[in-house]
């Protein structure tokens, strides 16, 4: 079970680090309004689902 937590701890903590890669690329490359907002929904909605999963892991 420690060994799933553990991996588990990395895939969110690379999410997190995805998600940073995003939020850069969000406020430096010029893209059509469709597309930010599709990228800006998703990126909120990943954010959701990892604060949702932290508060589960117990630490």
């Amino acid at each position: 079970m420690d060994e799933l937590l553990r991996l588990i701890s990395a895939v969110l903590n690379q999410n997190q680090a995805i998600n940073e890669e995003v939020k850069k690329l969000l406020l430096t490359r010029p893209m059509h309004s469709s597309h930010l907002a599709e990228l800006t929904r998703l990126l909120k909605e990943n954010e959701n689902i990892l604060s949702l999963l932290r508060d589960r892991i117990p630490t």
